[in-house]
């Protein structure tokens, strides 16, 4: 008699692996560039004239043009966050192919994607010839290389202490970005990079672990669904960065900081805790 598959399985044959494992590089590829390469992108909407009625030649930063690249910006990431939930669904009842082909990419935004071409251009990376700008597009897709890393790590030293170290990680890339060096923000986002990198693969493993493989959709797509709809708390975030702050992103970089602390807190109670 044949042993039943566990909680959580999904009974797969090597080759429906390979072709998941190469539907999600695709899906990568095809998907993840205007999310990753939104600040070069920018660049060239700007190039193009996009949102310039009601700028003045004046202004070094158009406050209503970055704006409406923001509201652009979130609204999209929201929506195809908020798609999350029903993806998560049909990945808990058919499984990850189906969910791949049906759902193929759920991303959800924050802040330093959003913002890292205000921060840039505040720094003066205009008079540069937005030469960081486009360093920063080529840097943040390159997450992937930190893979090895992560599953290094989360096998060492489980998902609660990996945890605390992309908190720590958090934390380092958020004060760098208070610092107004246009060169060190090369620094930024590399940092910025490992910890997205880490936090996405590491929450996937660490709902897993809790709540088991077959609510793992579900739970992924709730915190996706969450994080989406707090996400439009950017765009008037922005708003006031561009017109009270004058586009100077350090009081909203540098209060970002202060949420890690709890964090922390939280995650080393629950670390002892278990």
């Amino acid at each position: 008699m044949m042993e039943a598959p566990s909680e959580g399985s999904y009974s797969r044959t090597s080759v429906q692996n390979i072709i998941l494992v190469f539907l999600v590089l695709i899906s990568c590829f095809l998907y993840s560039g205007l999310i990753f390469g939104w600040a070069p992108f920018v660049l060239l909407l700007k190039e193009e004239g996009f949102f310039t009625s009601d700028c003045s030649p004046s202004e070094t930063i158009c406050a209503s043009q970055a704006n409406q690249f923001n509201f652009i910006y979130t609204l999209a990431s929201t929506t195809v966050s908020i798609t999350g939930l029903p993806a998560g669904i049909i990945l808990d009842n058919f499984g990850p192919l189906v969910t791949t082909c049906i759902a193929v990419h759920v991303v959800r935004s924050n802040f330093f994607l959003g913002t890292v071409n205000l921060l840039l251009e505040n720094l003066g990376d205009a008079s540069n010839g937005y030469e960081v700008t486009e360093a920063v597009g080529y840097i943040i897709p390159c997450g992937f290389l930190a893979i090895p890393i992560i599953g290094l790590s989360v096998t060492l030293f489980g998902s609660l202490l990996t945890f605390q170290f992309i908190n720590l990680m958090g934390m380092i890339y958020g004060a760098m970005s208070v610092v107004k060096i246009l060169k060190l923000q090369l620094a930024t986002a590399a940092v910025y990079t490992i910890y997205r990198a880490f936090f996405f693969s590491t929450l996937s493993t660490y709902n897993a672990e809790i709540f088991g493989k077959r609510t793992l959709g579900r739970i992924q797509g709730i915190l996706f669904l969450v994080s989406g709809l707090l996400n439009l708390c950017i765009i008037p975030v922005v708003k006031f960065t561009t017109t009270t702050l004058n586009g100077d992103l350090f009081w909203p970089n540098l209060s970002q900081l202060f949420f890690l602390v709890p964090l922390m807190i939280l995650t080393e109670v629950e670390r002892f805790r278990r």
